[in-house]
């Protein structure tokens, strides 16, 4: 069996784990999630590329692992949205 993992880095720095999710909370983008320019604004001269919309969900819902309730809208939207880029709509 797997020795247990020690603290993550949420709890070592909680404070630089939350800047980043308020930071990433401005990739969302109508189609998903976008690009981020270096203020933490969606960049709208770049696409919204699907691997960027899957990262973000997959930060989003590690996030919420980590006990930030607030990410869960975030997450589903990005779940739906891989998806429907899955099923080609």
């Amino acid at each position: 069996m797997p020795e247990p993992l020690g603290p993550t880095t949420a709890t070592l720095v909680p404070g630089e784990g939350r800047r980043l999710i308020a930071f990433a909370r401005g990739s969302r983008h109508r189609d998903g999630f976008g690009w981020l320019d270096e203020d933490g604004r969606t960049d709208p001269d770049r696409p919204v590329a699907t691997y960027i919309t899957a990262w973000m969900t997959y930060v989003f819902c590690l996030a919420h692992l980590l006990g930030d309730d607030d990410v869960v809208e975030l997450s589903c939207r990005g779940l739906d949205q891989v998806l429907a880029c899955a099923v080609g709509q």
